[in-house]
């Protein structure tokens, strides 16, 4: 995952290391994206101007298919492939 200026195009930031699951999705000051990893799923947040990593939660849905989070209102939304939906705390995570 990385962010490059709008304006020059240079790359701003970029995160490495996990595999990437369904997209990514930010509210203007944060961005959001579900990894997988060894030790399961999970959201995180990230500067969006530094990518500095701000929080971290385990993503406790079904992530079989490849669905992104959807920002709205502070809340980052989680869908599973059975149509269930986990809301977190933007700000915070949980």
């Amino acid at each position: 995952m990385s962010a490059t200026s709008p304006e020059s195009g240079k790359l701003l930031w970029s995160h490495r290391g996990e595999q990437l699951r369904g997209g990514t999705a930010a509210d203007g000051q944060r961005a959001f994206a579900i990894f997988s990893a060894s030790k399961g799923n999970r959201l995180a947040a990230f500067d969006l101007k530094t990518g500095k990593a701000l929080w971290t939660t385990p993503a406790d849905v079904k992530l079989g298919g490849a669905f992104p989070p959807i920002v709205d209102s502070g809340r980052v939304y989680l869908m599973n492939e059975d149509g269930y939906v986990d809301a977190h705390n933007a700000a915070t995570g949980s």
